[in-house]
């Protein structure tokens, strides 16, 4: 290469051949001088023909193989060691970038020499669309035995998608009662509800249906019914009394882009007092992972505690003067734990909105498997070790400890009970919290160097980079 790129656009690659077309195209597509970037795939000893893949349909692609899986972490290092771009972009396999991502990244961490890292806006891939349910209303006593005032519409069962893919997507945003008992899942709504539907914009027929009964009313009055998207009225029906109807919409047909709606999947990373990190966009209940739909909020470029990988870009003199990623972590908070160091030592990190990926959220990897809570659970007590304060490690250190009881105090209980299922989930949650505490006490040391390490460096006190955690 005669003239060195500005930018190096670092993808690590494991199996992920399924998702590389996507990616690559989108990159190919961007507006930004083709001889001011190189893209890197580093290659994590994949098995699948990902390498075959890459060199007969991108061969502009410079390959980076490694022996080894490194993992994100190792393989993101290896990735910026070949690199010959100032500037270094890493971004995940399954993401498609808008075509002024990349302008948009480079203008921001060019403003300011003390910006380390840039972080883009990911949008999840899929859009959605956005219905209402409208219906007379009725208080809930008119045809209950009890006393109930509740004003109640229609019962709604559970909407059914042909995509199978997107079913796990949809959403029941508002104006709906809790789900009824019983064998068919249905819900009251409250005379108006709405629901997000997930949209795959590359394939036709995104057909949906609905099916909605009315109640037995004394009066036998009919209720009248609407299904609407935005201001534009779908459909309209008068219900009998106890009547069951299905409705059954293409919404190719209806929809256009002006009513896609986006979830911000990550705009960042928030990272708090605990310890933990999670993506600025998500909202968590339990096991159930939703995202916030994009708003003015994230609409404004501002300066963030921590960037995550699955597009930013980074200098590159920055990031190999601090030692990149710690490769203990092998994948998951390694981008966290960077960030800490960067804001330790003074650098900023941004989030720039205008930097926009379509990322298909852990479609490189399965969220919650025990490969996911394994490597989650173990780099989040490293990072409390390398970060935080001592009794706050002693005490989460302890917490664990009783976790790791609970799990096997479970697996007994269901294993004497015969209750196979739940004994398999037990005793898998106990295998592998066993192996992250002795993971942890193995490294423990190393870790603790470089705690000590980094304290004698800093030049943010601790006590002022809390104060930017919530």
């Amino acid at each position: 290469m005669k003239n060195k790129p500005e930018v190096s656009i670092i993808i690590v690659n494991y199996n992920g051949k399924y998702l590389l077309r996507n990616c690559l195209s989108s990159i190919r597509n961007v507006n930004y001088p083709k001889e001011k970037y190189e893209i890197v795939v580093v290659d994590n000893n994949s098995t699948d023909t990902s390498l075959d893949f890459i060199t007969l349909n991108f061969p502009e692609v410079r390959i980076v193989e490694s022996d080894k899986n490194l993992g994100f972490a190792g393989g993101c290092n290896l990735g910026v060691k070949n690199a010959l771009g100032e500037y270094v972009v890493l971004l995940n396999t399954d993401t498609k970038v808008d075509k002024n991502w990349l302008t948009y990244l480079v203008k921001r961490i060019k403003s300011d020499k003390k910006i380390a890292a840039v972080n883009s806006k990911a949008y999840l891939y899929y859009p959605f669309v956005e219905l209402s349910i409208n219906s007379d209303i009725y208080l809930r006593s008119e045809f209950s035995d009890g006393v109930n005032f509740h004003s109640v519409g229609v019962l709604l069962e559970n909407i059914v998608l042909n995509n199978k893919e997107l079913q796990n997507l949809l959403r029941y945003r508002s104006g709906f009662y809790e789900t009824e008992p019983g064998s068919i899942q249905a819900r009251w709504t409250k005379g108006k509800s709405t629901v997000l539907i997930p949209i795959d914009s590359d394939k036709e027929n995104n057909i949906v249906t609905l099916t909605i009964r009315s109640e037995k009313y004394q009066s036998n009055l009919k209720t009248r019914i609407s299904i609407n998207l935005g201001e534009k009225k779908l459909l309209e029906d008068k219900l009998e009394s106890y009547q069951v109807n299905q409705y059954r919409l293409n919404l190719d047909n209806v929809v256009s882009e002006k009513d896609y709606l986006f979830e911000v999947q990550n705009a960042g990373l928030a990272v708090f007092k605990s310890g933990h990190g999670r993506d600025r966009g998500a909202v968590v209940k339990g096991y159930h992972q939703f995202y916030e739909i994009d708003n003015q909020f994230y609409n404004q470029p501002c300066e963030i505690t921590a960037f995550s990988g699955v597009s930013v870009i980074l200098r590159k003199d920055i990031y190999k003067k601090l030692g990149g990623f710690d490769e203990l972590y092998f994948m998951y908070y390694e981008d966290l734990d960077l960030s800490l160091r960067f804001k330790k030592m003074g650098y900023k990190i941004f989030f720039e909105p205008k930097s926009v990926i379509y990322h298909i959220h852990a479609g490189s990897s399965e969220e919650w498997s025990t490969f996911f809570n394994y490597h989650v659970e173990k780099n989040y007590l490293a990072t409390l070790v390398k970060h935080f304060p001592l009794p706050q490690i002693l005490a989460e250190v302890i917490k664990y400890g009783f976790m790791i009881i609970i799990s096997l105090l479970k697996m007994f209980k269901w294993r004497f009970r015969e209750h196979w299922e739940l004994y398999e989930v037990w005793k898998d949650k106990f295998e592998y919290r066993r192996k992250v505490v002795v993971w942890f006490f193995i490294h423990l040391f190393s870790f603790m160097v470089k705690r000590y390490k980094l304290q004698n460096e800093q030049k943010i006190k601790n006590k002022d980079l809390a104060k930017q955690m919530y």
